[in-house]
């Protein structure tokens, strides 16, 4: 039973998380985990909960 944990920034609605969630879902089923097993949880962190550098490549270069 895998267990997957998703840190993201707070404020994002519930069908976005459930959007996210199905990707995984997809992704894990195809890796040959049982369709069944379904095993998520979100961290949402604050501004000040979460520090990204900006400067990393493929990062955008202002904070949302």
């Amino acid at each position: 039973m895998p267990l997957f944990t998703v840190t993201m920034k707070a404020g994002k609605a519930a069908d976005e998380k459930n959007a996210i969630s199905r990707a995984i879902h997809e992704a894990s089923v195809k890796a040959g985990c049982p369709d069944d097993d379904m095993f998520r949880r979100f961290f949402c962190l604050g501004q000040a909960d979460l520090k990204v550098d900006l400067n990393y490549p493929g990062f955008a270069k202002t904070p949302n």
